[in-house]
């Protein structure tokens, strides 16, 4: 508990020091062109805070779109959030694997049909139960679209061509990063939608040229160089 407190402090002092320009009022994210724009690498400029899994706080849950708006509040965050798949197809956000941790329920999500999960209400990582709802994927990329960046993770079995079909039936492309994990993944998501933000690995010189072979243009990559600070040789790369 007094580890998750610790985190949720780092977490509201980070956005509290956070005095860029809101993204709202800068270049419209109606586009992928313009959201392209927004990450191009410049001298000047501020770093832009990610909110992971949307910025859990006392009784705000992650990936809860109610977590979200109350993120924003602080300042212009990246909004980081998690979605998975459930038995009958319905992309949602969800970071584990089953509903225990974080929902008033339990099982396997994968196990779940999206009318079972409609029961169910979200809890804090302090464990505590609080009124909201677990949102679809959908949900949250129209309640970002045009005004916030969401950076979607993945997870496991959930196929990259629902959660881009989504995203474009959404018209959200201005507003998504797709975090890919390989070259591999990444040319797959390109493949798709070449139009799209990638996040890629930016963790070696062996990996950036794998990119630059799948085809993917600068432009459309936003590298990741991990959780620790890189070598120096990662970050004149």
């Amino acid at each position: 508990m007094h580890k998750r407190l610790l985190q949720a402090t780092i977490f509201l002092i980070l956005l509290l020091l956070s005095v860029v320009p809101a993204f709202a009022a800068g270049p419209d994210l109606g586009s992928s062109d313009a959201l392209s724009e927004l990450f191009r690498s410049r001298e000047e400029g501020m770093p832009r805070i990610s909110a992971h899994r949307g910025g859990p706080l006392p009784g705000y849950p992650e990936n809860c779109i109610e977590t979200f708006e109350h993120a924003v509040t602080y300042g212009p965050v990246l909004i980081e959030c998690d979605v998975r798949m459930t038995a009958d197809s319905v992309l949602i956000l969800m970071h584990d694997e089953t509903l225990d941790r974080t929902t008033s329920g339990e099982g396997e999500v994968a196990q779940m049909t999206w009318s079972d999960l409609l029961e169910l209400t979200l809890v804090d990582n302090l464990g505590f139960p609080t009124t909201y709802t677990i949102p679809t994927f959908r949900e949250a990329m129209r309640w970002a679209r045009g005004r916030y960046i969401m950076t979607v993770d993945v997870k496991r079995g959930v196929p990259f061509q629902k959660v881009v079909q989504e995203i474009q039936q959404e018209d959200a492309a201005g507003s998504a990063v797709v975090i890919t994990y390989s070259p591999d993944a990444a040319a797959i998501v390109h493949a798709l939608d070449s139009t799209l933000m990638l996040s890629v690995p930016g963790t070696s010189r062996d990996v950036h040229d794998r990119l630059i072979a799948e085809g993917i243009p600068y432009h459309r990559m936003v590298a990741f160089v991990g959780t620790r600070v890189p070598d120096t040789d990662v970050i004149e790369m």
